[in-house]
């Protein structure tokens, strides 16, 4: 974390609210942290300020800054309010903290009034990045961990400016080469933050890509699958007595369903490197990697393909150019499809929730 340092003549500070942990009760969420000011680039604690969170608690920090407060359970993120400081507060971003937080210990920046400068780079940086997030669609998480990247890219500079700034106040007489480095400096600084939101905001919107075309491939599996689990008793049998339009419709889910498995079959390498390239979690990976492998080798290939076509398919053919009876076609398939069916049942079942817990790490491997 980067602290900006302030001359004493424009006395400008600088107060952090430091939320280390966050602790679980039966029915509340604990929050514990300190409220401290920069003074000779250490941090202060600052007693007597008023903390409070979604309107729920509040405390007053002791005289090392320190307090603690609640909130319900359940939250998905709270809003952190001071009062007793006329200073704003510039992050986290729109003032919420995610639950469970992203930065442990979680950052709380205020910044007083009169430094104008850092608070217009604040503004103009929330604008921009409420606007990527209304436009690439950016979660929650995104969006915080892009503002406070930012943030600490913004403060750390300013520390490197407002020193120059601090030195060249103190010469007696112009110095040239130190306001040239500053305005270097300066010009340095813009550009860097527009290369790094630029890319940051690249690579949050190639995540969302990704996870939309990940997410909808297996979706679209899973209905399928479940498609095959819910007719194949019924469609099966009155395909093989020839009712009327029974076997184009049981055909036609069967196909339905070879599309989304071929989806997942042809598009696996490309999503298990695309996982690699936006996230670079090696356990996101390798869990993406076993869904796919749970599809193809554990419920595709033994029962969608092999027992599919041997008990159910074979014996239809086999009955529509007349090498086998009615009788012995219809026994045959009526236990093969409910058999199929019965399988089937746990492994969607663990299928959905390999699923589940895949997006959300998925959602919560921000990078």
């Amino acid at each position: 974390m980067y602290y900006i340092s302030y001359s004493m003549k424009n006395s400008i500070f600088s107060f952090l609210l430091i939320l280390p942990w966050i602790s679980h009760a039966q029915s509340i969420v604990t929050l514990r942290g300190k409220v401290v000011e920069l003074k000779e680039n250490k941090p202060v604690g600052v007693p007597g300020v008023v903390v409070s969170v979604s309107g729920e608690s509040y405390d007053i920090t002791a005289p090392d800054g320190s307090f603690k407060l609640t909130a319900p359970k359940g939250l998905d993120y709270v809003t952190i309010t001071i009062k007793g400081s006329s200073s704003t507060m510039i992050s986290p971003y729109e003032g919420k903290v995610n639950i469970p937080p992203q930065y442990e210990p979680i950052e709380i920046t205020l910044c007083q009034e009169n430094n104008q400068k850092l608070l217009q780079k604040v503004a103009d940086l929330n604008s921009k990045v409420k606007a990527l997030q209304k436009t690439n669609k950016l979660t929650s998480q995104q969006a915080e961990r892009l503002q406070r990247t930012m943030l600490d890219t913004i403060l750390h500079y300013q520390t490197l400016v407002n020193s120059l700034e601090s030195n060249l106040s103190n010469v007696a007489s112009e110095n040239t080469n130190l306001k040239n480095q500053l305005k270097e400096m300066i010009a340095k600084n813009e550009m860097l933050e527009q290369k790094l939101f630029a890319a940051l905001a690249d690579r949050f919107k190639n995540q969302q890509t990704a996870f939309e075309t990940i997410s909808t491939g297996i979706n679209n599996y899973v209905s399928r699958l479940k498609d095959i689990q819910w007719i194949l008793p019924t469609d099966a049998m009155a395909c093989v007595t020839n009712a009327a339009g029974a076997c184009n419709q049981f055909y036609s889910t069967i196909e339905k369903y070879n599309t989304a498995r071929n989806y997942i079959n042809d598009h696996k390498d490309e999503h298990v490197q695309a996982s690699v390239l936006y996230w670079d979690n090696a356990m996101l990976t390798d869990e993406l990697k076993s869904t796919y492998d749970y599809i193809l080798t554990t419920i595709h290939e033994p029962l969608l393909f092999n027992k599919m076509n041997q008990e159910i398919i074979n014996p239809l053919k086999q009955r529509s150019t007349g090498k086998t009876s009615l009788k012995t076609a219809k026994r045959e398939i009526q236990v093969a499809s409910k058999a199929i069916s019965e399988e089937l049942v746990p492994l969607i079942k663990t299928l959905e929730s390999q699923k589940d817990k895949l997006y959300f790490d998925f959602k919560n491997s921000i990078q």
